[in-house]
């Protein structure tokens, strides 16, 4: 069963990976949003997708998470946020709608088939990504019991990361080194990150 959950993980980066058009889309508007002062957040409902993608070693210090409660407080329109949207709420849709209303520009990453509640949001992103998944509960059938292995925080994740991939790469193309994370885990760690915190606070990325 492990390799036929593995076989369709990756179907499903495959599929990613065959046309990429839009997470280059993302990543020139925040390329853009970038050079212009502005800054990069990561918004899902439970903080899973912006926990795996900010503060992590390797990551781009612009890359940075966003709480529901910090909307008004923390966004500006040069701002640009990658949103995770599964099946939403009332409660998620107000929260989305007012990531729009902050005036930035907002990128979108939904299940392969929108449904009814996703539409009115999709409707408020410059940029949709489509994640190739059209459910976030089990993906693998095992017989006599149901259906396990859900798929959409790690495929979201991998979106995410590729987002900042290219974005690091168009921001190098413009002459703009992007403040990369070191891990923890070697000696000279603190000290570089203290750095690179700092480096990023006068500059921006």
């Amino acid at each position: 069963m492990s390799k036929l959950y593995l076989s369709e993980l990756e179907n499903h980066i495959n599929t990613l990976r065959s046309d990429t058009s839009a997470i280059l889309h993302a990543s020139r508007v925040i390329a853009d949003s970038v050079t212009n002062g502005g800054s990069l957040y990561f918004y899902d409902s439970r903080n899973i997708v912006s926990h795996e993608v900010t503060h992590r070693a390797g990551g781009l210090a612009i890359a940075l998470p966003l709480r529901a409660w910090e909307i008004y407080s923390r966004l500006t329109s040069d701002d640009v946020v990658v949103v995770f949207l599964y099946p939403v709420n009332g409660e998620q849709m107000g929260v989305i709608k007012r990531i729009s209303w902050a005036g930035c520009k907002l990128v979108g990453v939904f299940p392969k088939n929108f449904r009814k509640s996703l539409r009115a949001v999709a409707s408020l992103c410059d940029v949709l990504i489509t994640n190739d998944l059209d459910t976030c509960e089990g993906t693998v059938q095992v017989d006599g019991f149901g259906r396990v292995g859900p798929m959409h925080v790690i495929v979201n994740s991998t979106i995410a990361i590729a987002i900042c991939v290219e974005t690091a790469n168009l921001l190098l193309s413009r002459g703009r080194t992007p403040t990369v994370y070191m891990t923890g885990r070697t000696s000279r760690a603190s000290e570089y990150n203290r750095r690179a915190i700092q480096k990023f606070e006068n500059k921006g990325y």
